[in-house]
């Protein structure tokens, strides 16, 4: 196992757990309405966005955020998204042909 493997182990929980009040809290908030200020989309929900794909893409526990996940299902339904997601992809592909991709773990 690398150096840069065993800080990730290492620091991996305590990530987890302090991101579980903070999406405890937006689980709530998203009670209001499918988006985070209730029926009108903002750049507060691309951020939720990229942070829920981020921290779920590692593990983070999902079961019990139906309303984040539901938040995140609508989003991806954006075109907006779709086109960021898609030149994303594209991107990861040029970094991986030029051996910088690390992927999530």
């Amino acid at each position: 196992m690398s150096s840069y493997e065993k800080s990730f182990e290492l620091v991996r929980p305590n990530g987890m757990e302090a991101m579980m009040p903070i999406m405890q809290m937006i689980e709530e908030r998203l009670e209001d309405g499918p988006w985070w200020y209730g029926a009108e989309w903002s750049v507060v929900d691309a951020y939720l966005f990229w942070v829920w794909g981020r921290i779920t893409s590692v593990g983070f526990p999902d079961a019990d955020f139906p309303n984040l996940r539901r938040h995140f299902e609508l989003s991806n339904q954006r075109p907006a998204v779709q086109r960021a997601m898609k030149r994303e992809a594209e991107n990861v592909e040029i970094l991986k042909s030029e051996g910088l991709f690390r992927p999530p773990r």
